[in-house]
């Protein structure tokens, strides 16, 4: 689905969260995993999940790790639109060389974020031993969907 068409898709059904991911089909890598199973237990407990696309009520977004486009998204946030950033990694720990990733995210994370949340302490504390400090961050465990 076109980006033009989430947005109008957004207008249309006034997302409670939107999540900035491109979901593919499963089995498709971990964090596309995870947020593919958090996107229907949210959508089971009766929120409004978007793809992307937000309304203009939208509440909160959920940004995953480094890929948005932070100009993008800047621009498309509503007005008291809160981000979360959901950060794994360090990817340079993951990869066995610094590509520019972690930096990237670092940078998003201070763009944009209101709060972090990181996918395991120990994540959590891989990226604070590297001199990575993340705005108001936590950790909430990858679980197994039931």
């Amino acid at each position: 689905m076109s980006r033009a068409l989430r947005r109008l898709r957004g207008l249309l059904e006034r997302p409670n969260l939107t999540i900035e991911h491109r979901f593919r089909p499963p089995p498709y890598g971990g964090s596309n995993q995870f947020l593919t199973a958090l996107r229907g237990e949210l959508r089971r407990r009766g929120l409004r999940v978007s793809d992307g696309a937000f309304g203009p009520r939208t509440r909160a977004c959920l940004l995953h790790s480094y890929l948005a486009d932070i100009v993008e998204l800047r621009a498309a946030l509503p007005d008291g639109c809160r981000v979360v950033h959901r950060v794994d990694g360090p990817i340079s720990l993951h990869r066995g060389r610094d590509d520019g990733a972690d930096r990237k995210i670092v940078e998003n994370n201070v763009a944009l974020a209101d709060a972090t949340v990181f996918q395991s302490r120990w994540s959590r504390e891989r990226h604070r031993e590297l001199g990575m400090e993340m705005v108001k961050a936590d950790e909430i465990s990858n679980y197994v969907e039931p």
